[in-house]
């Protein structure tokens, strides 16, 4: 493919171009571009179904029967407007010609871009008039004037050309002309022009042919005007001042099209170096680059350096060079001077390097620093040069691996640079280093030849040269302590053998004094107590340790999980989902005094507070699918309550197993789960661990993250709060009501309710205190002599008989405390 491109390519470039002269005649043929204006059918070419040919060769079947339009000045400023000797006809075709002339600017009523009020108002016919025109307006040729800007013309919607050749622009914009699908040609050679906006050629909704900037003022240029998207003959930026090809937009190629084909022309500037392709249009590999067979640059005439910018674009298309090009468009080289006058196709690419200077990083003048992209090296020399430290490495487009001389310094110290794993070469020798790091060396792990020779304070090695190759590691004039860190020296220096004139160190072996490093024999050493017991000490106490922390680990497993949901919890700070339930309470309802506490005194409290709760003997209906109900029940509870008694996971008497075992099981997963859910328990019968067959249960004993009975602070329901939570309610609206400030506010009485043996409401003024079940308490009543229906609480009296072993606090407390 690239070659059958190239051949219709070098068929492109060797044609004669000639632009502005084109003569139809009868064996003319029908052409059409391939880009905007490709429904033209006024365009011919000479050549059947050659279409490179036809881009330079191709012409309007109206030419020369174009009607002149007059242009009229206005002021001696180099104003003018258009005029018609005859009315406007839609079969004529216009031209707008005014030469060798005094216009400074393009005449006023061209797109009426002058709203000059004088002169809008003494030719306001002229311009309105002149509009019907607009379209058929097929060539603008201005050349040889005074023109200093070009206004906005896209009004000239079928403008074929547009000649300002010899005036005195100073800048074009991208805006002038980019709506005129129509247009083939423009030349604005030989003006003044030091600016182009990006992209004013490469619109993609222009289809240039033949463009000429030629003879201009021109310092840089953008990539984007010196291509096409379409083919194009030519596009001529010759003889100007252009010294940098730049990407203004860091604009990419569109891979999925083929520019070109097409010529661009700029000689006779001052390239210095060679524009590298692949940076301007942020190609991924020079592959890419084969979009440009299509489009040829001729850089011929430049003051062009055969450096390293050459390299990469010869080393992939070194054929084309050689085979396509070798007669047309030969770039001969200006420097360096050993290359000056040879065409660049002749060029060894070993040849081919840039020396880099201190703006790219080069330490200068310490060191001499070379890019040689051929051999991929970047080559610094700083030998010789009082250094103190390892130098910084310059910057390469080319080349990715380092060859660096720093031999006859006073480097003691090897810093661990970030360019030490590129290293392909380093030479140490001739310093004064101590120590090589171990990190240093293994970073250098890549280098292929290490010299460290001559550094006479070096007294070791890292162990990391063992997987280095010997014979590539020159280490000569060294005096290296062979002792019992160092034993790996001898299976190092034997692992292959060395050229004769290989020269290696001296071991200095304890005991032994200096020897040469081939007959070193780690059985000169007494290695054994040093090398072996002490580490064998150290892993059978490391194994011992992870032996006893394994089965620690394992013990207590249910303990460490639940510490670490717990600070899973308090680290959770999302929004807390709202759940149907504040609290889930779990309890074996087949135990008559748990239950009697249940019901009358717990949930009584928690009612109080306006927690909404579940309760199993309470909420489920009878005959319903019991497991399915409390399942459903806790996924819907924010907390669970466990009431944990003796008998919580008991068998029944017939050998059922309770139901409270599946609720805790489900519960317990819940908590697992998910990190907003809860589980308080409630230790009402003073359970130790070694009582609960359960292990989880059990863990929640040992870590202490229950809600203990034996509690003599009189806070066991505010505990429980405090571990539940806050209810989740909705905030209450305000009682705006008016009140009769002259109204008492009702005395609260406390009316004692039918006596109950199994519950005492102990409750003291301003106290958060609760219910409270017992069965050893007794309440005197008496009576009022002005209203006996009503009694009033006396101080419970607690009976001489012992409390019972699961009797709430108040049973326990002082009689003067009552």
């Amino acid at each position: 493919m690239r070659l059958k491109t190239c051949l219709l390519f070098l068929l492109l470039i060797c044609i004669p171009v000639d632009v502005f002269s084109c003569v139809c005649d009868h064996d003319s043929c029908s052409w059409k571009p391939h880009g905007p204006g490709g429904d033209r059918e006024d365009l011919v070419c000479h050549s059947k179904n050659d279409e490179p040919h036809c881009l330079c060769h191709n012409c309007a079947s109206w030419e020369g029967t174009e009607v002149d339009l007059i242009v009229e000045f206005l002021t001696i400023l180099g104003k003018g407007v258009v005029l018609s000797e005859k009315t406007f006809n839609e079969s004529d075709i216009y031209k707008i010609e005014q030469t060798h002339s005094e216009l400074i600017y393009l005449p006023s009523n061209i797109c009426n871009w002058d709203n000059e009020s004088f002169i809008r108002g003494v030719y306001e016919d002229e311009y309105d008039n002149m509009q019907a025109f607009w379209p058929s307006v097929v060539k603008l040729d201005f050349q040889y004037n005074r023109i200093k800007r070009l206004q906005d013309i896209n009004c000239l919607t079928k403008l074929d050309s547009i000649n300002l050749q010899g005036n005195k622009l100073t800048y074009v914009s991208n805006h002038s002309f980019t709506s005129l699908n129509y247009l083939r040609t423009i030349n604005f050679k030989d003006n003044r022009i030091h600016d182009i906006d990006p992209s004013t050629i490469a619109a993609p909704s222009l289809n240039l042919l033949n463009v000429d900037f030629s003879y201009n003022l021109l310092i840089n240029v953008d990539i984007m005007n010196l291509l096409s998207l379409y083919g194009y003959c030519k596009i001529d930026f010759s003889n100007n001042n252009i010294s940098h090809i730049t990407n203004t937009l860091q604009q990419s190629l569109n891979t999925s099209k083929a520019y070109g084909p097409g010529v661009t022309n700029v000689r006779k500037n001052q390239i210095e170096q060679y524009p590298n392709m692949r940076n301007l249009f942020h190609l991924k590999n020079w592959i890419q680059l084969g979009l440009f067979l299509k489009i040829h640059v001729d850089f011929n005439d430049n003051p062009l350096s055969c450096d390293c910018t050459f390299q990469p674009m010869m080393k992939n298309y070194e054929n084309i060079f050689n085979v396509f090009m070798q007669n047309r468009f030969t770039v001969t080289c200006k420097s360096p001077p050993d290359l000056e006058g040879i065409a660049l196709k002749d060029v060894a690419l070993d040849r081919l390097f840039c020396p880099l200077q201190e703006s790219a990083g080069c330490k200068k003048p310490e060191c001499l620093c070379i890019d040689k992209p051929n051999d991929g090296l970047i080559y610094i020399d700083c030998s010789n040069s009082d250094l103190g430290e390892l130098p910084d490495v310059p910057y390469s487009e080319y080349s990715s691996h380092i060859y660096l001389n720093i031999s006859d310094n006073r480097i003691n110290t090897i810093r661990n640079a970030s360019y030490l794993p590129s290293i392909d070469v380093i030479d140490l020798s001739k310093n004064d280093i101590v120590e090589i790091p171990r990190e240093v060396a293994d970073n250098l792990e890549n280098a292929s030849i290490i010299d460290i020779s001559d550094n006479l304070r070096l007294k070791s090695l890292p162990r990391e040269f063992q997987r280095r190759d010997v014979c590539k590691t020159f280490m000569r004039n060294l005096v290296i302590r062979c002792d019992c860190e160092s034993t790996w020296i001898q299976t190092w220096i034997h692992s292959k053998p060395c050229n004769s004139s290989y020269i290696f160190f001296i071991c200095d072996v304890p005991d032994h004094g200096l020897m040469p490093a081939m007959s070193f024999n780690a059985d000169l050493l007494d290695c054994f107590s040093a090398n072996y017991v002490v580490p064998a000490a150290w892993i059978v106490g490391l194994v011992i340790a992870m032996v006893l922390l394994s089965i620690i680990s394992y013990y207590f497993r249910y303990e460490i999980l639940i510490l670490y949901l717990r600070i899973r919890k308090l680290k959770f700070n999302k929004v807390v989902p709202q759940y149907k339930y504040d609290v889930f309470i779990s309890y074996n309802d087949n135990d008559d005094s748990v239950r009697m506490w249940v019901d009358k005194t717990l949930f009584y409290c928690l009612q109080r507070k306006n927690y909404s709760m579940f309760l199993p003997n309470r909420d489920i209906d009878i005959g319903a699918d019991r497991n399915k109900e409390t399942n459903s029940a806790i996924l819907n509870s924010r907390n669970i309550l466990v009431v944990l008694s003796d008998n919580y996971t008991e068998q029944n008497k017939d050998g059922m197993r309770p139901w409270t075992e599946n609720e805790w099981k489900f519960s317990w997963n819940n908590f697992k789960t998910y990190v907003c859910k809860n589980i308080v328990l409630v230790n009402i019968d003073h359970a130790s661990p070694s009582d609960i067959a359960c292990l989880p249960i059990r863990a929640y004993l040992r870590v202490g993250c229950t809600v203990s009975f034996l509690n003599y602070k009189r806070c066991i329901i505010q505990e429980i709060r405090t571990k539940l939570g806050p209810p989740f309610c909705l905030p209450e609206l305000p009682n705006i009501g008016l009140r009769n400030k002259n109204t008492k506010p009702p005395v609260d009485l406390f009316v004692v309710p039918p006596i109950d043996r199994n519950v005492v409401l102990y409750q003291e003024e301003d106290s958060d205190e609760e219910p409270c079940t017992t069965s050893g308490i007794t309440l005197n009543y008496r009576s009022n002599e002005n209203d006996r229906n009503i009694r009033y609480a006396q101080n419970p009296v607690r009976l001489k008989t012992k409390c019972k072993y699961r009797q709430c606090y108040a049973c326990q407390r002082d009689d003067d405390l009552h």
